[in-house]
């Protein structure tokens, strides 16, 4: 399975057994959200990662008992409709791990109009280069890989899982480079200024658009948020 980590490939399989039935997906929420400039926003139930600081809570930790299953045709319907009601052609999934039921998601994509752009906010870790190579088949796709961490050492960190997810992120991002699919990766502000050098390096090696493009996302803290930090040895600020 192309390297991949069998232990996240375990926990991906199993989340996808709760929030995938008969190509029916878990969705938590649909919303406009103020990023991107404003953009309809889908966002899905569960993850194969557990980092600290995420904000979904329920949804990632608890999938049996968050949201509701919906189909690709009412997911598209009610994205499109949101587009059109707030005058939009960028729509999002966001959330928990949107790469988590393939066949939605490529089923997802079939149903989307051409003139509306996608973007695909992903850790990365399942995007293999047959995965790559199916989302390159949408030309209206763009994907945000969430890196978390600048090593496989804060990877393991801020995620509880093993640092070898680090090395996937860096293959998502070239499996998709080498696909011709849009994207860029993206780091939240917890990464010490320290340890970017590297990671520009590595991103260059990739591709030197990758470095040139690497977002910084700022953390927003929440009282429930910082005690789990707590509660994993990490303090904040």
């Amino acid at each position: 399975m192309d390297g991949m980590d069998l232990n996240l490939i375990r926990i991906a399989k199993w989340v996808e057994k709760t929030v995938l039935k008969d190509n029916e997906r878990k969705y938590f929420r649909f919303r406009m959200a103020r990023f991107y400039g404003d953009i309809c926003t889908g966002d899905v139930v569960g993850c194969n990662l557990s980092c600290i600081y995420c904000w979904i809570g329920k949804a990632r930790e608890d999938p049996q008992l968050s949201g509701e299953f919906y189909s690709p045709d009412k997911v598209a319907e009610k994205l499109i409709d949101m587009s059109k009601r707030s005058d939009t052609k960028k729509i999002r999934l966001s959330g928990g791990e949107p790469t988590i039921g393939r066949s939605h998601l490529l089923a997802l994509l079939e149903l989307l109009p051409s003139d509306i752009s996608l973007i695909l906010e992903t850790n990365g870790t399942l995007i293999d280069r047959d995965y790559a190579d199916e989302l390159s088949k949408f030309g209206n796709i763009h994907v945000r890989v969430s890196l978390k961490g600048a090593t496989p050492e804060e990877f393991e960190r801020l995620t509880l899982r093993g640092g070898e997810g680090f090395y996937l992120q860096m293959n998502a991002l070239r499996n998709l480079i080498n696909a011709g699919v849009s994207v860029h990766p993206a780091i939240i502000d917890l990464t010490p200024v320290s340890g970017l050098a590297k990671l520009t390096e590595k991103l260059a090696d990739i591709d030197e658009k990758l470095a040139v493009g690497l977002e910084y996302e700022r953390f927003v803290p929440s009282p429930r948020v910082i005690e789990r930090m707590k509660k994993h040895g990490f303090v904040y600020p």
